[in-house]
């Protein structure tokens, strides 16, 4: 039955309204699904969320501008909420900018074509895009659009089977669901059974895969590289006159071949250099979920998805192993954003913000320094350290998560530490982490929940000073995200099977403005655990 026009109406806001909840992270893996579902049966749909996700750049850019425009006076409410008129005109602004691109969209709708292809991002590790957010995991690419990854690496999954890992830089296009042209830039590609010919483009060639896992490198000029890992594979010249079409040249095992930018598949053999192969993306946290609170924001933590060994797994909270804090020494200089991040009301023990689930309540602003410990740390050293609620065992890729609040104003990859053992030994050292897993940029760092900030007078020497110092409160003005990194202790010298008792942490003391600031710190458990989901 035809819908009326006012019906109609009610059901695009309806998707609009679901559309804008896919983009802030809040839908369920069930209601995912159902969206992309929703994607796929309808062009017109198709076309308004490709708009939508356009306009949300502008509607970002209007909220920081209204956001830093808020004088800090105007913030410091009770409740540490900004000024209700100045929420009103950022809402307004929003509004305003919304409704004008639905109407401008609504009158398009009727001439909407799909250019959604049904191939995924799957995976990403330090994803970096130019001009543009990483897509969202399990998101679906569009055809024929021009993506430039400028920093990282992703993982695609072609309909038919195929498995493309891609290393920046590079700019690629998804030309069809058994189609990957690159343009620029080194891919891994797995093509199992079922997934015969699959291509990719190059600007002079065509490989076309014959069940087999190759590498394709494309310069500048390109010239493209093709590295047979296993089995076999065609590589033809791209030409529009098919009948003239010179005869391919036939790759197969640990072979690898030269093609010049130029209209010859005529090609010069090379070393073969099988290692360079990617089957995988590299260990890491790749997500983690939370609870959203009553004003908004993302809050209590509920489950951490990582990769260890290459296998993605799922670990719920109560299966982390918690720590609590048995050391801090802030830095010689009085630090006014303070060391404490709360609720309204702090616990009992002030040392408990590091050790709750919350991921907006934390032991901020350490002490550091720019050279990391080369031997064990005593109470004089400035920085905090840890002790996990039962030891750690050293096992395949992270073995301990570590989670930051970050200011969009400061570093996108996160505020760098040194993390050091307790107790060195010969072969102990420490370890400096310069870039999150989960940074600004990934759409997995989930916006916060509003927090306090709680202030002292004098610089904070020990835990006693931690626990019983009088402070001052203050609110803050700026959205924060929760970034995360895990940490493999085998980088800190510890070997395969070892157990970690406690850990120290230092700020790495390389931006005097930005404090590596600690909401959240816990332990995996090994991978035999019951708690974890493989």
């Amino acid at each position: 039955m035809k819908m009326s026009k006012s019906e109609s109406t009610r059901d695009e806001l309806a998707f609009l309204t679901q559309a804008v909840q896919y983009i802030d992270g809040v839908l369920s893996d069930e209601e995912c699904m159902l969206f992309h579902e929703e994607l796929r049966r309808s062009d017109i749909k198709l076309k308004l969320f490709a708009d939508l996700q356009l306009q949300g750049a502008m509607v970002r850019s209007a909220m920081r501008q209204a956001a830093y425009a808020i004088p800090n006076t105007m913030c410091e409410s009770k409740g540490g909420f900004p000024f209700p008129n100045v929420l009103l005109a950022v809402a307004g602004t929003c509004l305003v900018m919304v409704t004008g691109y639905f109407l401008v969209s609504s009158r398009s709708l009727e001439s909407a074509k799909s250019d959604i292809s049904r191939t995924q991002m799957i995976g990403a590790s330090g994803a970096r895009f130019f001009s543009e957010l990483a897509p969202r995991i399990k998101s679906y690419l569009a055809l024929e659009r021009e993506y430039i990854l400028t920093g990282g690496l992703i993982e695609l999954a072609f309909p038919k089977g195929a498995v493309t890992i891609i290393e920046s830089p590079a700019v690629f296009r998804v030309v069809a669901d058994d189609c990957l042209a690159m343009d620029s830039g080194r891919c891994s590609v797995y093509a199992p059974k079922g997934a015969e010919g699959f291509r990719v483009v190059t600007p002079n060639t065509s490989v076309v895969d014959r069940g087999t896992r190759f590498i394709v490198s494309v310069g500048e000029n390109a010239a493209t590289e093709v590295q047979m890992v296993a089995g076999a594979a065609d590589v033809y010249q791209n030409s529009s006159d098919h009948d003239n079409r010179s005869a391919p040249v036939h790759l197969t095992d640990q072979v690898a071949m030269r093609f010049s930018g130029t209209t010859t598949t005529q090609g010069s053999t090379i070393p073969s250099l099988p290692d360079g192969y990617r089957s995988s993306l590299p260990d890491r946290v790749v997500s983690y979920e939370a609870n959203r609170s009553v004003g908004g924001g993302f809050e209590q933590l509920t489950s951490v998805t990582v990769q260890r060994g290459g296998q993605l797994q799922t670990i719920m909270i109560d299966d982390l192993i918690g720590v609590k804090l048995i050391q801090f020494r802030s830095g010689p200089e009085n630090d006014m954003n303070g060391h404490l991040a709360g609720s309204s009301g702090l616990p009992s023990d002030r040392l408990d913000l590091l050790s709750d689930s919350n991921l907006n309540t934390g032991i901020i602003n350490p002490g550091g320094g720019s050279v990391p410990l080369l031997v064990s740390p005593d109470s004089e050293t400035r920085g905090f350290a840890v002790r996990f609620d039962q030891p750690v065992v050293n096992g395949l890729g992270p073995d301990v998560v570590f989670f930051e609040l970050q200011c969009k104003t400061n570093p996108v990859d996160g505020d760098a530490f040194h993390v050091s053992p307790l107790m060195f030994s010969e072969s102990s050292k420490s370890h400096t982490v310069r870039s999150y897993d989960l940074t600004l940029l990934s759409r997995e760092a989930l916006p916060l929940s509003n927090f306090l900030l709680y202030r002292f007078s004098h610089p904070v020497n020990s835990i006693g000073d931690l626990r019983s110092m009088e402070y001052e409160v203050g609110s803050v003005s700026l959205s924060f995200q929760a970034i995360a990194v895990g940490i493999d202790l085998s980088d800190l010298g510890f070997a395969v099977g070892e157990k970690v008792e406690g850990l120290f942490f230092q700020d790495a003391a390389d931006d005097e403005n930005s404090i590596v600031d600690p909401v959240y710190i816990a332990g995996l458990p090994t991978l035999k655990n019951a708690g974890v989901n493989q």
